[in-house]
């Protein structure tokens, strides 16, 4: 079973996990590739502060740590977790969700008014005073399903 970019979509991510591996055989995998955060709680709070204005339907990335404790939870066994950047062209990614160009002009005033740390970390580029790119995180899991576990 694999999910790609859509549990940060998720009212609960707990529940969906424990409900994918309900229905994953014992012995099979489950992957999952979602945005994260990072661990600084002053970014966490930036990055998805700045998703639920420009995604009403966004409820929330996590860091590496929180996904790792989920899977556990789950009843799950880690078996290969990666991450990557993502550089996104900005104006291409503000207006995916189809928001208003006001909702897109503040995700960009956002942007344009980060702090340092922000800038840097989610590499914020900027050209005539608009935003050009930034960048993200993306996280694989790849777990199992214990073999004796029921199914």
């Amino acid at each position: 079973m694999t999910c790609r970019i859509a549990p940060h979509h998720f009212p609960d991510v707990r529940c969906a996990l424990s409900e994918m591996a309900r229905v994953t055989r014992p012995g099979g995998r489950i992957g999952i590739i979602d945005s994260v955060v990072p661990c600084e709680s002053s970014l966490d709070a930036f990055l998805n502060g700045v998703e639920k204005v420009r995604d009403p339907s966004h409820v929330r990335s996590y860091r590496v740590e929180e996904w790792l404790e989920f899977l556990g939870e789950a009843g799950l066994l880690l078996l290969q977790a990666a991450s990557l950047w993502k550089t996104h062209a900005f104006p291409e990614w503000v207006a995916r969700t189809g928001r208003p160009r006001e909702v897109q002009w503040e995700v960009e005033t956002i942007f344009l008014s980060a702090f340092p740390l922000a800038r840097e970390t989610f590499r914020i580029r900027t050209d005539g005073g608009r935003v050009v790119s930034y960048s993200d995180e993306k996280a694989i899991f790849v777990a199992k399903k214990p073999a004796g576990a029921p199914g």
